[in-house]
C-alpha cells in the first residue's frame, strides 16, 4: 500500500515540476526528465540563437582593399554605409560584394505591424539588411524565374551556391566559411586576406566570405556546380555579421558554473569568432582547449575521449560531431543536455540524457528525438528548468522521507505495544483515519515545495545516489524511535491513571496525528532548520494542515463520527500534552540537523 501512494505521489511530484517548468518556457516531453535534470552537470549548447539574441547584423564589410562599417542594429534597413566616416552611395566593389550576399540567399525580409522580420535564416536576413542599406532594393521575384541551379547551405558543405541566368551572361554566387571561399579562389595563401578574416573574427563576428564566376553566354547545361567553384571563382569580399550575447544567457551561464555544471559551446563559427564569444560570455576561462571539428576527425576519438572534459568549445563542428562529444562525455560518467534544431541533430538530441530542442527554429524531427523543447530558444530557459529539475528532486525526496517516516512511527508503535504485552493502542479504522489525515493532504502539498534559497549553489546530484541517504535513514529512525516513545508513553500514562481504553486510544491517535503535523513541517527541509523557512511560503501545505487539523477535532467531538472511529472526547489538559509531547519531533529533528552541519563543516575543513 505505502509503495503504491508513494509511485502517486512522486508521479505527481514530477507533474508539478513539469507545470513549473512550462512556465519558465521549457516543455518536458518525457516524464522521466524531470528527474534527470537535477543530476546534468554537462550543458552543450549551441551558440546562435541560444546563447546570442539571433538577430544579425551586418558591421563590417571588406572588399578589394577597403573597410566599410555599417549603421544600424538589427532587421530594420534604416541606416548606411561608410567608409572612413563618409557614406557610400555609389562602389562598384562593394556593390558586387552585396549584390552577391542578397543574390546567393533564400530568406525574405519584409515588415509586419510596423516592425521588421526575417522569413528564413537570421543571418541570410542580415545580409538583406546590408543590401538595403546601401541601397540596392531589387525585387527578388524577378529572379525567381532567372534561377536555374543552387545548392543549399550544410554544415558538411559549409557554404551555399546559385546560379542565375541573366541577359547576356549566366553568373555563379557562392557564400560561406571563408577558408572554403579562399580555397576555391586560390586565395588560401593570401596573407592580407588573411589577416583581415582574422582580424574581423577576433571582434568576435561572424565572417562570411563571397565568390562569383561568370559565363558570357546562356548557363551551360547539367553544369556540375561544385566542380565549377574550383575553377576560377573570383573572390568579392567578407562581411562580419555580429550577434550579441543575450544578457539573461550571461547571467544563467555564470550561475550554472556556481551550480558546478559544465557549459560548453557548439558552433559552426570560425575557432576564433567562437572563441571570441566563449569569452564574452564567460565559458572560456584560461587554459581551457579549444577544438575544431577538422582537427576532431584528425585526432581521432580516442583523444576526443580523453580531453573532452576539458574543452569548453568547438568550432566548425557538424551534428556527426555533435554526437561523438555527447557520447565522450557520457563515457566519462556524465549526465549531459546538448541543444539541436535541425534534422541531423536528431542522433545527438536522442543521445543526450536530455535532448533540448529549439521551439521557434527546431525542424520537428529535433522536437521528437528531444526531451524538452525551450518556447524561447534561450539557455537561461535551460538553467531554469535544470534548477526545478533539482527542486522536484528534493521535494521527491521530501515526499518519500515524509511518508517513510509517518509509517514506520506507526508500525513500531504498534509493534512495541504487542512486544510490551500492552493492549493495540490503535484499531485498524483508526490507523486508517490517522492514515488520511496526515498522508493524504500533506505529502501532496510537499510536492509543490518551492525550492531552496542555496539550491542553484549546490553540485549535481549524482545519478548514483538514493532518494534515501544514509543520514536520511538515520533520521527516520530517530524519528520513529521518538514518535513511538511519545505516543506509548501517554498511551501507557492514560491507562494508568485508570482511563478507560477507547480514551487512551484517542489520546494515543491524538498524539501521533500532531507528531505528522509537525513532522510534515519537518520534511519542508533536509537540511536547513524550519526557523529559516517563510511560513506561508507553501500555502498548500498550511491549507493542508489546517483542513486536517478541523477534521481532527470533528473527529474526536462529534458523535457520528466517534462511533466510526471509536474515539471520545479527551480533556483540554490531554489535548496540550498531545501537542507538547508531539512537538519534541521539532527539537529531536533540529539538533540532528544541526549535528549533522558541524560534522560537514569538520570534514571540509579536513579537506581543506
Amino acid at each position: 500500500m505505502t509503495s503504491q501512494i508513494l509511485i502517486a505521489l512522486v508521479t505527481i511530484t514530477m507533474a508539478v515540476g513539469l507545470k513549473r517548468m512550462a512556465d519558465r518556457n521549457a516543455i518536458l516531453r518525457k516524464l522521466i526528465a524531470v528527474e534527470t535534470l537535477g543530476s546534468c552537470n554537462f550543458i552543450c549548447s549551441d551558440k546562435t540563437g541560444t546563447i546570442t539574441e539571433n538577430e544579425m547584423t551586418v558591421v563590417k564589410s571588406y572588399t578589394n582593399g577597403k573597410e566599410f562599417d555599417y549603421t544600424g542594429i538589427g532587421y530594420n534597413p534604416a541606416g548606411d554605409v561608410r567608409l572612413n566616416g563618409v557614406k557610400v552611395q555609389n562602389d562598384e566593389d562593394l556593390d558586387k560584394l552585396l549584390f552577391t550576399g542578397l543574390l546567393c540567399n533564400s530568406s525574405e525580409l519584409f515588415e509586419e505591424n510596423d516592425s521588421w522580420q526575417i522569413s528564413g535564416d537570421p543571418t541570410e536576413g542580415a545580409l538583406i539588411v546590408a543590401a538595403k542599406k546601401y541601397g540596392i532594393d531589387i525585387d527578388k521575384e524577378e529572379y525567381e524565374d532567372k534561377l536555374i541551379d543552387e545548392i543549399p547551405f550544410s554544415s558538411h558543405r559549409q557554404y551555399m551556391t546559385t546560379m542565375y541566368q541573366e541577359v547576356n551572361h549566366c553568373t555563379i554566387y557562392v557564400k560561406g566559411a571563408p577558408e572554403k571561399i579562399l580555397a576555391f579562389s586560390g586565395n588560401q595563401e593570401n596573407k592580407e586576406l588573411l589577416y583581415q578574416y582574422s582580424r574581423m573574427a577576433e571582434q568576435g563576428l561572424r565572417v562570411l566570405g563571397f565568390g562569383i564566376k561568370r559565363f558570357n553566354n546562356i548557363c551551360p547545361k547539367n553544369v556540375d556546380l561544385e566542380y565549377e567553384l574550383t575553377k576560377n571563382l573570383e573572390f568579392v569580399g567578407f562581411q562580419g555579421i555580429i550577434d550579441p550575447p543575450r544578457e539573461s544567457a550571461v547571467k544563467a551561464i555564470k550561475s550554472a558554473q556556481k551550480a558546478g555544471i559544465k557549459v560548453v559551446m557548439l558552433t559552426g563559427d570560425h575557432i576564433i569568432t567562437a572563441t571570441a564569444i566563449a569569452k564574452q560570455v564567460g565559458i572560456y576561462k584560461q587554459g581551457d582547449l579549444v577544438m575544431t571539428g577538422q582537427e576532431l576527425d584528425r585526432y581521432g576519438d580516442n583523444f576526443l575521449k580523453k580531453c573532452v572534459e576539458k574543452i569548453s568549445v568547438y568550432a566548425r563542428v557538424s551534428p556527426g560531431h555533435k554526437l561523438k562529444i555527447v557520447e565522450a562525455l557520457q563515457e566519462k560518467g556524465n549526465i549531459v543536455a546538448v541543444t539541436g534544431d535541425g534534422i541531423n541533430d536528431a542522433p545527438a538530441l536522442k543521445r543526450a540524457n536530455i535532448g533540448v530542442a529549439m521551439g521557434k527554429v527546431g525542424t520537428d524531427v529535433a522536437k521528437e528525438a528531444s526531451d524538452m523543447v525551450l518556447k524561447d530558444d534561450n539557455f537561461e530557459s535551460i538553467f531554469e528548468a535544470v534548477k526545478v529539475g533539482r527542486n522536484i528532486y528534493e521535494n521527491i525526496r521530501k515526499v518519500t522521507y515524509f511518508l517513510l517516516s509517518s509509517n514506520a512511527g506507526i508500525a513500531l508503535t504498534i509493534i512495541l505495544a504487542l512486544i510490551l504485552g500492552l493492549p493495540l493502542p490503535f484499531l485498524a479504522t483508526q490507523v486508517l483515519w490517522i492514515n488520511l489525515a496526515t498522508s493524504g493532504l500533506q505529502d501532496i502539498a510537499l510536492a509543490y515545495e518551492p525550492a531552496e534559497k542555496d539550491i542553484e549553489k549546490r553540485p549535481p546530484i549524482s545519478p548514483e545516489k538514493g532518494i534515501i541517504s544514509p543520514y536520511l535513514l538515520k533520521r527516520i529512525i530517530i524519528i520513529s524511535i521518538v514518535i513511538v516513545i511519545g505516543t506509548l508513553g501517554l498511551f501507557w500514562y492514560e491507562l494508568e491513571r485508570g482511563e478507560t481504553l477507547a480514551y487512551a486510544r484517542t489520546t494515543a491517535m491524538n498524539t501521533i496525528v500532531f507528531f505528522q503535523f509537525f513532522q510534515a513541517w519537518n520534511a519542508r527541509s533536509l537540511e536547513r532548520s524550519i526557523f529559516t523557512i517563510n511560513l506561508f511560503s507553501n500555502p498548500f501545505l498550511f491549507i493542508s494542515l489546517g483542513a486536517a487539523l478541523l477534521a481532527q477535532i470533528a473527529v474526536l467531538t462529534h458523535t457520528p463520527i466517534q462511533f466510526i472511529f471509536h474515539t471520545t472526547n479527551l480533556e483540554p489538559i490531554t489535548w496540550i500534552q498531545n501537542v507538547l509531547v508531539a512537538s519534541t519531533i521539532i527539537i529531536a529533528v533540529e539538533i540532528d540537523k544541526q549535528v549533522r552541519k558541524r560534522m560537514l563543516a569538520v570534514k571540509n575543513k579536513e579537506k581543506e
